[in-house]
């Protein structure tokens, strides 16, 4: 387990736009296993939307992209380097992300053609007010994520 200390040795991002907190697993050049905690005073509720907050679909986007970041630049060779986002494919979200839920992302990187890296994502919602019949089918919320992500020398 990475707590948001160890996340920032591994990836570049930081606070406001660190969009992971914690990482339950990763396997370098592999893939994560990591969370976002949705707290009601994230900086973008106060602009999407006033009085009925949702996350939006770009930073939901972000979170998974950084981790699949953080399996990329676990790598030894990717120490301190960029990961950059080059496009994403079939990309469908399934409800609302609002605050209090918590964020399950999974990546797993499916194709490594350098400098590029092919990732498939998905990611569920483990903490929210569901009824029980649709949270026990645990179906992803994002399905068929294809990222493309590249990396550089900061």
């Amino acid at each position: 387990m990475l707590n948001k200390e160890e996340i920032k040795e591994i990836i570049p991002q930081r606070d406001p736009f660190l969009m992971i907190d914690e990482v339950e697993e990763y396997v370098p050049g592999e893939s994560c296993v990591a969370y976002k905690n949705v707290d009601e005073n994230e900086w973008y509720f106060k602009g999407h939307f006033p009085g009925n907050p949702i996350m939006p679909g770009v930073l939901i986007t972000e979170s998974l992209a950084q981790a699949g970041a953080v399996a990329i630049l676990s790598m030894p060779e990717n120490k301190g380097k960029n990961a950059l986002f080059g496009g994403i494919n079939n990309m469908k979200f399934k409800k609302m992300v609002l605050p209090g839920d918590r964020l399950k992302l999974e990546v797993k990187i499916i194709k490594r053609t350098l400098p590029f890296f092919t990732l498939i994502s998905s990611f569920l919602d483990v903490n929210t007010a569901l009824p029980s019949s649709i949270r026990a089918k645990k179906l992803p919320w994002v399905l068929s994520i294809l990222f493309i992500l590249s990396f550089e020398n900061e």
